[in-house]
């Protein structure tokens, strides 16, 4: 029986005189130095190299096509977040305020804002929960990706601050907001995971096959 050739499936027309063997690995790597690349170049015959070579060769561009289309997707996702919650800057004076302190833009107090506000702001890192996981893998879980989003909205957070103290462009600062942002990212993969319960399916879709381990 000849050695397995990872990246082709059992339906593969067998060579003449012997039955192959021929199925899709766990995972396919795109090294030089990886099993399938060693199996690829030393396959019993020049037939079995060649399909076993094209098949991995579509593996990896197919690998590679999909997280190109995710990280464009995230990118385009993180933009229009920083476009909802930072811009436009508006700088006004102080007089401007009419004598109203910058420390009354911060809201700390947990639950108490209005429902509508509330819901956007989950929905706003729903994408985060979904593409995150799927770009990187080890975020696949809800420990992780809650420090990822709490991070994240922090971040946005902060900013707005700077920005109000420095442009004197006023916006909330609320810390329901990262309550809601981190809600939604744990929602988000709670969806990923319904969608593709299988872990492994999730890190083939999105992460490059050079890559996944």
């Amino acid at each position: 029986m000849p050695r397995s050739c990872p990246g082709l499936t059992n339906r593969s027309r067998p060579l003449p005189g012997r039955r192959v063997g021929l199925h899709f690995p766990p995972v396919v790597r795109g090294d030089r130095n990886s099993s399938s690349e060693k199996v690829c170049r030393h396959g019993r015959s020049l037939t079995e190299r060649y399909l076993c070579r094209r098949a991995l060769n579509q593996a990896i561009r197919g690998g590679v096509v999909r997280r190109t289309v995710m990280v464009l997707m995230f990118l385009g996702y993180a933009c229009a977040v920083i476009g909802v919650t930072v811009f436009p800057i508006a700088p006004h004076p102080e007089s401007y305020y009419g004598g109203e302190p910058w420390w009354t833009m911060l809201h700390y107090i947990p639950f108490l804002v209005d429902a509508p506000s509330f819901i956007l702001n989950i929905l706003m890192f729903v994408p985060f929960g979904v593409l995150v996981p799927l770009l990187r893998p080890r975020a696949d879980s809800y420990r992780r990706l809650f420090g990822l989003a709490a991070a994240a909205s922090a971040g946005i957070e902060l900013v707005q601050l700077i920005v109000m103290l420095t442009l004197g462009s006023r916006r909330t600062v609320d810390v329901n907001d990262l309550i809601a942002n981190t809600a939604g990212a744990l929602a988000g993969l709670l969806v990923l995971r319904l969608a593709i319960p299988h872990r492994k399916h999730r890190q083939r879709l999105g992460v490059s096959p050079a890559r996944v381990d």
